[in-house]
């Protein structure tokens, strides 16, 4: 009988901690950007666009300095090369290293 009691005052004292929560509130969301300031985007970025005959070259410059590189070629996906040391040439890979992030791919998107 002790068993029980005890097991019902349980399950009393879990139904109301589980009313007494009030309902969250999503949070709000961030406006999203008006067409100026994508068209303006960072101040003093420029990106440079090159169309050639098997592929278009994106050149991404912040101040004046060139930080990445996006190459769409006519087939396959876009690849990536960036300056990951800021010396404003991009990085190549001679030998295996396991920490270098040269060239990113993008395999699958939903």
């Amino acid at each position: 009988m002790k068993k029980k009691s005890c097991w019902i005052f349980s399950l009393l004292l879990l139904a109301g901690a589980a009313q007494a929560q009030a309902p969250q509130e999503p949070p709000e969301r961030p406006q999203a950007p008006t067409a100026r300031e994508l068209e303006e985007g960072l101040p003093g970025s420029q990106i440079t666009i090159i169309r050639r005959e098997h592929d278009v070259v994106e050149e991404f410059r912040l101040d004046g300095r060139l930080y990445m590189v996006r190459i769409t070629p006519n087939r396959g996906y876009p690849y990536y090369l960036v300056d990951t040391t800021g010396d404003g040439l991009l990085d190549t890979r001679t030998t295996y290293d396991a920490s270098s992030t040269v060239n990113r791919w993008r395999f699958f998107s939903w």
